[in-house]
């Protein structure tokens, strides 16, 4: 087994195995012949609306907008979505790896986790404060 790093360009399958165009870190491109390929690569984070064409409509939408750092969504503190307006959409909350330029790299399930269950309590406590009964209760208080 031979471990390389560097960026994939192109990948075909042929009768010898994979052909992979790549260029290693710091080097040229070049084009090498495997058995086997392992991709190993997180999101490409300067990419990741274009690359989804459900993130790329909802963009078109104006309902999300890529974040400064060009990380991941750009994401109000409360975890919803900022629209191309630079404003937080109603009903739309971005939790996990979407959202790593606004909470910052997620590196476990852990953190993932944690951050999810932090939207789902803001999502359901907007809900809750939409739902009928919260209406009924704030006008007898």
């Amino acid at each position: 087994m031979r471990i390389r790093a560097g960026r994939l360009q192109h990948a075909a399958a042929d009768p010898t195995g994979i052909t992979v165009i790549w260029s290693p870190r710091r080097q040229p491109l070049r084009t090498d012949a495997f058995d086997r390929v392992i991709l190993t690569t997180g999101p490409a984070h300067d990419r990741i609306i274009v690359g989804s064409p459900l993130l790329s409509s909802a963009r078109q939408a104006g309902l999300l907008a890529a974040d400064q750092l060009g990380l991941s969504l750009s994401v109000a503190d409360d975890c919803r979505a900022v629209g191309g307006s630079g404003w937080p959409v109603g009903g739309l909350w971005i939790a996990g790896p979407l959202a790593r330029g606004h909470v910052g790299e997620l590196m476990g399930i852990p953190e993932v986790t944690a951050h999810a269950e932090l939207v789902a309590e803001r999502l359901a406590a907007n809900l809750a404060s939409r739902s009928p009964l919260a209406s009924a209760r704030a006008e007898r208080v």
